[in-house]
């Protein structure tokens, strides 16, 4: 079985984290999608864009 790569990007957390002390919806979806990944295929499987 062959497995790819998945890309996230990741820039309005970059660009948000810096200014709020806490997540906001969208923010708090992507970070829980990406440890959902990391947590079902690997921290091998994604790749962090930003």
């Amino acid at each position: 079985m062959t497995s790819s790569n998945i890309y996230f990007d990741i820039t309005d957390l970059l660009k948000y984290a810096p200014l709020n002390s806490t997540l906001s919806g969208i923010q708090r979806v992507s970070v829980a999608t990406i440890s959902r990944i990391v947590n079902t295929r690997g921290s091998k499987a994604i790749r962090l864009i930003g």
